[in-house]
């Protein structure tokens, strides 16, 4: 029942213990609030134009950035409040913890794993259509 982990660990091969630690982080985040997918690219006026997603340390848009999680990084929900998201990262790029914006001008940044949209249901898809 993994499945919107696979094309993110596909992409990023972690280390054994690095996949177990995500296999359980993911099965956490299923429990409380899922997983979600960055599906922004960045380069336009989506809040990502250097690419990627912006995290910051608190959940106040006023508080320290601490870098930004990659397309296609992978992020348990720990905590939401409207639209931004407090997260573990479970495989990608970027920072470990923080907050994010789920949307930028109306636009999703992140989606939940496996919605149209994101590389898991990309990966479903295809699978389908070659059955």
């Amino acid at each position: 029942q993994h499945w919107p982990l696979a094309p993110a660990l596909a992409r990023d091969p972690p280390s054994r213990r690095a996949r177990h630690d995500a296999m359980v982080i993911a099965e956490e985040a299923e429990e409380k609030g899922g997983l979600w997918e960055v599906v922004a690219r960045g380069g336009g006026s989506s809040g990502s134009r250097a690419g990627g997603v912006l995290v910051r340390v608190e959940k106040d848009l006023d508080s320290p950035e601490v870098g930004r999680l990659a397309h296609g990084a992978l992020v348990a929900e720990l905590q939401r409040c409207r639209e931004r998201l407090r997260f573990t990262k479970v495989a990608g790029d970027g920072p470990r913890h923080g907050w994010v914006s789920l949307k930028a001008r109306g636009v999703p940044l992140l989606l939940r794993a496996g919605e149209p949209g994101t590389a898991a249901a990309a990966e479903a898809a295809s699978k389908l259509a070659a059955a």
